[in-house]
């Protein structure tokens, strides 16, 4: 382990190196702004890379952003079936998802593996966005039923807040092509239900007063977007699919 953190230190040291030497090539004055930026994000990145991984059995308790969740939090069974209608890999959210929605459809002879603990992998760090245009169909109604449980059916059924905050979004268009791909987004959306305004840049300073917005065309505002926590969620979902089981 000493000798993996000394690499990673050597290696970001040869990253910080060489981006030093492109960005005084390239950027002059604006070199030292720039290489604060960059030394941040080498920063973090040195300290997620050389870190126990956060959400390991080893972690403190202290380290862990967001709750991981152990084989006591969801019960597991102590011994694999021999056989099953379907074997979901994977913990995370898909896998916690494909789990929980095939449950309801009835199909309880189903086995979710995971190596090492529920949202272990890229789940407990995900922003946890929930936005609803998209320029196809098929995501649009994903994320329409995503939204549906969040907001209306998981503390239904199950007395548990999913850590659903419905605080919007905001599309920032910094161009007229851009504003006008939002102008399509809008009209796609309203096939679907989806409300969405084109907002000018006074509309948009209303909307977020400390926002600058002086080099924008304009912005996409859909007050149905939001945020959430995706540990909760997927323990919520997790917990219901044994309950649906059981």
């Amino acid at each position: 382990m000493i000798l993996r953190e000394r690499m990673l230190k050597i290696f970001s040291s040869l990253i910080s190196y060489l981006i030093n030497d492109f960005l005084i090539a390239q950027f002059g004055a604006k070199k030292k702004f720039i290489m604060f930026r960059c030394s941040s994000i080498l920063k973090r990145l040195n300290l997620a890379t050389i870190s126990s991984r956060l959400t390991s059995s080893n972690a403190t308790p202290s380290s862990v952003p967001y709750k991981s969740l152990k084989s006591d939090d969801v019960s597991t069974p102590t011994s694999i079936p021999q056989s099953a209608d379907v074997v979901i890999i994977g913990g995370g959210i898909i896998g916690c998802s494909t789990l929980y929605h095939l449950t309801k459809l009835g199909c309880t002879n189903v086995v979710l593996l995971e190596k090492d603990q529920l949202t272990a992998g890229t789940t407990w760090h995900t922003a946890g966005l929930i936005w609803r245009l998209r320029p196809n169909d098929t995501d649009i109604q994903i994320l329409n039923h995503t939204r549906h449980l969040l907001n209306d059916v998981l503390e239904e059924e199950t007395g548990v807040h999913p850590g659903w905050i419905n605080n919007g979004g905001l599309f920032i268009a910094n161009s007229k092509e851009r504003l006008n791909e939002y102008k399509r987004l809008m009209t796609i959306g309203k096939a679907f239900g989806i409300e969405s305004h084109i907002l000018s840049p006074s509309e948009t300073k209303k909307l977020y007063p400390l926002m600058n917005v002086s080099d924008l065309y304009g912005t996409l505002y859909s007050p149905g977007d939001g945020t959430v926590d995706p540990a909760g969620f997927l323990y919520i979902i997790g917990s219901r699919s044994h309950e649906i089981w059981s």
